[in-house]
């Protein structure tokens, strides 16, 4: 049986669950960044973060977009994620 592992950031620190972090996803043209505070590790390996802030572009330009349409909490791979600073929550 494998051993179990501790989940890294992208920056190869552990995760500390109640710290902001931000990530970003790209899928044809359509970019988006966020940033949640992180609140807890799914059985899966996943960490849960509730959203604070999320930027959207379209082919690197940003573009205005209601928050409310976007997800509260979202489930991101431990190794996708950068710490963020208070400051830009």
């Amino acid at each position: 049986m494998p051993e179990p592992f501790e989940p890294l950031d992208a920056l190869r620190n552990p995760i500390q669950l109640g710290t902001l972090y931000g990530y970003s996803s790209t899928s044809s043209g359509w970019s988006k960044t966020a940033v949640g505070k992180a609140d807890k590790m799914t059985k899966t390996g996943m960490v849960t973060l509730s959203i604070k802030r999320v930027n959207h572009f379209l082919y690197g330009k940003p573009i205005d977009r209601d928050f409310h349409e976007d997800a509260k909490t979202v489930n991101v791979r431990p190794h996708m994620l950068f710490p963020v600073g208070e400051e830009n929550a």
